[in-house]
């Protein structure tokens, strides 16, 4: 009995043995697949703010505030609709019909256009419109803006340049839509209608349809620019941006309804305000030093195993009725991201481990990157030295290939759910557009020559290195100090050149580096209008240079691990009902609390 008790003892231990034994590899195995796993989370915490502070409150006594928040929820507001929707047509009657004809009601015409766009931005959130002034894209799009409806008050050159102010204010709502938590339901279905009317402008501006116009040069150095070529830039450009925030507006706001409609209970319905211009910025964060996340066998269902782990990211508890909120994450899965999962995995992966594979990309990299700054150095200010074409080509010929070299590199070692990200982002799209479009000007200006083609090329091949740079993981990036050592200097190379470019492209002379050709021209009503090459090239250079000074900061002055262009929609409660809503008359006691 002893010896059969002994022998099961032992079997016993040895059972043990051999279960912590595979319960250490399997651990280990796990560690070692969670080693190459990351997390997209916050990068600084959402900010905190009050939204009874608003311009009118602050003008006005409480009490008076109150009456007149009732009197905008029962008549006022609907009055200012109405009134909005005539201005449209005022709009059409400035635009189409000559002066003479309109001149007695044009200040009514004025005033309809002024007053609503007035009122509304005064019931505005004061600290909202802090935030949003804090975000690059705000100032952008303002100053696109105030010089789309400035250059159409020159070309009006008469009494209908006031309207020009209210119209310039209704359009710069839509850049502060996120502060318009009391009308934004009204504010959607006006901004979508928007851009098909700076369409309209555009189309006017192009064919001379505007009544009584003024169309004056501008003189800028060399370079002769009409108003209504500014007019046309600023506005095709807002447009992308105005129809960008009305469909994002809306389809988020189509997806609150849906999810009220499911959870009718929910505080998540109607008085949820979902943003469009603030947003959270996000950083990869190392899954691998987090605690352990369970028994999950990693392996081609990774993702989906940490999905099921993982909740949907559920929304804190709300004060429903406090006027001071926070920025919130909208709902959405979390996102972990495998670094093994590049474009063109297998012997590369390894093959980038070795010493000697790093260094050969970053001199490829410093060598790609010089050359193209000097390649264009010397077609710039050496163009007329025949003594400097043979380096010139030398140049152009080893900064396309190095740069290519290592864009290839850098592209294949691209995470693929993070470039999935990154090349359905509005921003890289915008960007992807411009460096594009002016490359192709850049080409045709300098005739198609091979060496100066080769420097067009490799200089579009940096340009979109930099939106790239979100769906490298940060393993990589370190090992490389890709965002400090190329990012940096990267966009330093791009905006110089580009500014550079639009420098001689102003103060050209005839026998200049580029030759400039007429792409269009329209002869109607007895005017013409006629786009050049270098028209073309000036407008995408100074959208450029006003657009990519925030990688320029960002990367100089930003965390490492901190993305560029991936982010992720907030949006904020608000406890006041909108001034359209049948039941805000109960919820204005907030205010005189």
């Amino acid at each position: 009995m002893r010896v059969a008790s002994f022998h099961n003892e032992l079997r016993l231990e040895e059972q043990e043995d051999i279960n912590d034994f595979v319960h250490n590899v399997e651990r280990t195995n796990r560690d070692d697949q969670t080693e190459y796993l990351y997390e997209l989370e916050l990068a600084q915490p959402l900010p905190i703010f009050d939204l009874s502070k608003t311009l009118v409150s602050k003008l006005l006594p409480t009490t008076t505030h109150t009456r007149l928040c009732l009197v905008m929820h029962n008549f006022l507001n609907s009055f200012l609709v109405l009134l909005f929707r005539v201005s449209l047509l005022c709009f059409g009657c400035l635009l189409f019909v000559p002066v003479k004809i309109i001149l007695p009601g044009v200040p009514f015409m004025v005033a309809v256009i002024v007053l609503p766009p007035v009122i509304f931005v005064t019931f505005f959130s004061l600290d909202i419109l802090v935030l949003l002034a804090s975000h690059y894209e705000f100032w952008f799009i303002t100053v696109l803006n105030t010089l789309n409806w400035v250059g159409l008050g020159v070309i009006f050159g008469d009494i209908r340049a006031i309207s020009c102010v209210g119209l310039w204010l209704s359009s710069q709502s839509v850049v502060l839509i996120d502060s318009n938590f009391r009308t934004f339901p009204t504010a959607v279905k006006s901004i979508i209608i928007s851009g098909p009317f700076l369409m309209l402008l555009v189309v006017c501006c192009s064919y001379n349809l505007v009544a009584d116009a003024n169309y004056p040069a501008i003189k800028i150095g060399k370079l002769t620019v009409q108003t209504r070529q500014i007019v046309i830039f600023a506005s095709s450009t807002l447009s992308l941006f105005v129809v960008k925030k009305a469909y994002t507006k809306n389809h988020r706001l189509r997806i609150r309804l849906r999810d009220r409609e499911n959870d009718p209970d929910s505080a998540q319905g109607l008085h949820t305000i979902p943003c469009v211009g603030l947003h959270a910025r996000l950083r990869l964060s190392h899954r691998g030093v987090k605690k352990s996340i369970g028994q999950t066998q990693f392996g081609k269902s990774t993702m989906r195993n940490l999905l099921v782990l993982t909740p949907r990211s559920t929304t804190p508890a709300i004060n429903t009725t406090s006027t001071v909120q926070k920025l919130k994450l909208a709902p959405h899965d979390p996102l972990f991201v495998d670094a093994r999962s590049v474009m063109l995995p297998g012997k590369l992966l390894t093959w980038m481990e070795a010493p000697y594979a790093q260094s050969f990309v970053y001199v490829a990299g410093v060598m790609g990157l010089s050359a193209t700054a000097i390649s264009w150095m010397l077609i710039v200010y050496h163009h007329d030295r025949t003594s400097s074409i043979d380096i010139e080509r030398c140049v152009a010929v080893i900064a396309a290939m190095c740069s290519l070299a290592f864009m290839l590199v850098a592209f294949s070692l691209a995470q693929r759910d993070l470039l999935r990200l990154v090349v359905w982002n509005f921003d890289v799209l915008f960007s992807t557009f411009q460096g594009s479009a002016l490359a192709v000007c850049m080409l045709d200006l300098l005739n198609w020559q091979a060496s100066a083609s080769l420097a067009v090329f490799a200089w579009w091949l940096w340009f979109h290195c930099l939106l790239v740079l979100d769906a490298l993981t940060p393993s990589l990036t370190r090992q490389l100090n890709i965002r400090k050592h190329f990012g940096l200097a990267a966009i330093v190379v791009i905006l110089g050149v580009t500014v550079g470019c639009a420098l001689e492209l102003i103060n050209a002379d005839d026998d200049g580096v580029f030759t400039s050709r007429l792409l269009w021209s329209v002869h109607l009503s007895g005017a013409d209008f006629d786009l050049h090459t270098s028209t073309l090239a000036v407008q995408r250079t100074i959208t450029i240079v006003g657009w990519f000074p925030r990688l320029l900061v960002e990367l100089a002055t930003g965390s490492p691990d901190q993305l560029l262009f991936i982010h992720r929609q907030v949006e904020y409660f608000s406890p006041y009902a909108t001034f359209s809503d049948p039941s805000s008359g109960a919820v204005e006691s907030i205010y005189t609390e």
